[in-house]
């Protein structure tokens, strides 16, 4: 098992594309940190500062079962991501760098999962509705991330240009 595969990590552009390996390589890798950093700092201020929150002002549990449902399934996603194309799709190997992908993406949904029940159960002394700054630039950062895929619309290494 190569970590790239057929590729090499140091080549940026492949086949009309940004080079897979790098790419997820990367945006796992600053997740993971971003996720350590700022949601650790977020575990410590309410370790500090935070307030049980009493039932009668918890909102509607109906935003809650969404968001929970959709970090399941992304959670999920990552694994069943590294199964499939393990098992059937494209040439059916494993490189390297779908197991940094899958324990690090794991991880950081897991840690979304942990500061989203936070935020529902805690709240600091000045009342702050809404999420927090760590869980929003998360999820804007994997969106960013999901987003940037479509630059390389043309390749021949991801999934929209298979023959069939």
């Amino acid at each position: 098992m190569y970590y790239c595969g057929e590729f090499n990590f140091t080549d940026i552009w492949v086949d009309n594309g940004i080079n897979r390996c790098l790419y997820e390589t990367v945006w796992s890798i600053g997740l993971v940190a971003f996720m350590t950093i700022a949601g650790f700092g977020q575990l410590a201020t309410y370790s500090k500062y935070g307030r049980r929150i009493d039932r009668n002002f918890k909102p509607s549990a109906m935003g809650l079962v969404l968001q929970l449902t959709l970090v399941m399934v992304l959670l999920n996603e990552v694994m069943v991501h590294v199964i499939l194309h393990d098992t059937t799709l494209g040439n059916r190997d494993l490189s390297g760098f779908h197991v940094v992908v899958l324990f690090s993406m794991f991880y950081v949904w897991s840690f979304s999962l942990r500061l989203l029940l936070l935020e529902r159960n805690e709240t600091l002394p000045r009342f702050v509705r809404g999420h927090g700054f760590t869980l929003l630039m998360f999820w804007t950062l994997v969106f960013v991330k999901e987003s940037m895929y479509f630059i390389s619309w043309n390749s021949k290494i991801y999934w929209w240009n298979e023959d069939t």
